[in-house]
């Protein structure tokens, strides 16, 4: 993060960061990690950091959700 002309670490929880999305409302973070195939959801909070980091989506499996191929 960026804030008052000062860059901020707000999680060492990735490898290998490689894009992310707000939600519209900026209530929530996405960062895909390209070495663990996995995207991570972080709660953003008041103060512009992030909390609660979750498994959103796991890329390691060959099926899709739903046990479709992907």
């Amino acid at each position: 993060m960026l804030k008052g002309g000062k860059l901020q670490l707000l999680t060492k929880d990735m490898t290998l960061p490689n894009g992310l999305a707000f939600t519209p409302d900026e209530k929530y973070l996405y960062v895909s990690d390209s070495v663990k195939k996995t995207i991570m959801r972080f709660e953003v909070q008041s103060d512009d950091t992030v909390a609660n980091g979750q498994l959103f989506i796991d890329m390691t499996s060959d099926k899709a959700p739903g046990g479709r191929m992907a």
